[in-house]
């Protein structure tokens, strides 16, 4: 059984972290995971959309969804690619506590 994103321990790091790269809201980005999620299950059990469901977004651009497609949970490549993004968001916060601790001096 594949391991889901969902189940990654920094899972609310990474929805914040694409939101904040996309400009969206996190709770909007992860309402959209557990939509996929739940058509990646249906497409699992059978169920066909065929071409005309293909879902598109203006926020995601061809290169990302081609990106999503290939995405593989558990994967090297994919662990690689959610380390690097919660380093860089990890980065990020420290950075802004240091601006913020500066601040209030």
């Amino acid at each position: 059984m594949p391991d889901y994103l969902h189940n990654h321990k920094d899972f609310a790091a990474l929805i914040k972290i694409l939101g904040e790269k996309k400009g969206i809201e996190p709770g909007l980005v992860e309402k959209d995971y557990w939509i996929m999620h739940v058509l990646y299950g249906l497409k699992q059990q059978g169920f066909d959309f065929g071409p005309a469901s293909e879902f598109k977004s203006q926020y995601i651009t061809s290169k990302e969804q081609a990106a999503a497609m290939r995405y593989k949970p558990g994967t090297p490549e994919a662990e690689a690619e959610e380390q690097a993004l919660i380093e860089e968001q990890r980065r990020k916060d420290e950075e802004e506590q240091k601006q913020m601790l500066l601040n209030a001096k």
